[in-house]
């Protein structure tokens, strides 16, 4: 929590983070979002935030096991997180366990960052968002399920408030363990290829094992929700109302696939 205070305020007023702010206002958020959501600027700096919260009386222990500050070679503490854009995640109860980490430069590591394995954060069990989605995940018998943290955001604006995202990993038997006992629906949020490439293994089994019901989002190919915010809000609802049962998303997958290889097969004739 005191990382998450220190990361947002320096995305709030921070003059070292005015690429961060650039980034989520190009992506369509404003002010109240990052509020909202309590995003957050990683400074750039070797050792910004394990100065401040050993300022605060953090040990290095501390700051080591909640992976936010490693030792390096010189013997001194360095900041995990650097010029990055900061997700705060949660779990269920609402206690602060990582972040997702968005790079700003394009040249310093992966593209998105998360905590690394410690004793309150575990990926394979955690979903962003679930900490606000629970409640309306119950009320509405439905949990939409999207790949990034700007995707449930998304869902969120626009009402569809049900919607959480893994945390830099694919679904795992973990995640439903813990979601059919809230919902037996279960929509998946992803951009069309990604829908059938990440379900289609798996969905079968889940659904006997796991008594749940998957279908899939009709959303634009190549786009996902985050993309269609804020141009176009009513698509990001529209695709959770006009999703299509998982068997007849594979079904249709198929069906193209084989006209697909039928035209391909009759030009090959026909030279």
């Amino acid at each position: 929590e005191a990382a998450i205070d220190f990361y947002h305020d320096r995305m709030l007023s921070g003059d070292d983070a005015g690429a961060a702010r650039r980034y989520i206002r190009g992506r369509g958020f404003d002010g109240d979002a990052v509020r909202r959501f309590r995003l957050g600027y990683s400074p750039d700096g070797w050792d910004t935030l394990a100065r401040h919260l050993h300022a605060k009386r953090f040990s290095r222990d501390d700051l080591v096991a909640a992976n936010l500050a490693y030792v390096n070679r010189a013997n001194k503490l360095q900041d995990v997180f650097r010029n990055r854009l900061m997700f705060p995640i949660w779990d269920t109860r609402g206690d602060a366990v990582g972040f997702g980490a968005r790079t700003l430069t394009g040249d310093d590591g992966p593209k998105y960052k998360n905590t690394a394995e410690t004793p309150i954060y575990r990926k394979s069990s955690l979903l962003y968002g679930l900490n606000w989605a629970k409640g309306d995940i119950v009320a509405r018998q439905e949990i939409v399920i999207c790949e990034g943290y700007t995707d449930v955001m998304a869902f969120h604006l626009a009402g569809v408030t049900q919607a959480v995202a893994t945390c830099g990993t694919a679904l795992a038997d973990d995640h439903f363990v813990q979601l059919k006992n809230l919902a037996r629906r279960i929509t998946l949020a992803y951009d069309s290829d990604a829908a059938g490439l990440a379900a289609a293994d798996r969905c079968y089994q889940w659904e006997q094992r796991f008594e749940v019901q998957f279908q899939v989002a009709d959303l634009p190919a190549g786009r996902d929700p985050g993309d269609l915010w804020p141009d176009d809000v009513d698509r990001i609802t529209k695709s959770v109302e006009s999703a299509t049962p998982f068997l007849q998303f594979r079904l249709d997958r198929a069906i193209q696939a084989a006209g697909a290889q039928t035209i391909e097969d009759r030009s090959r004739r026909s030279e």
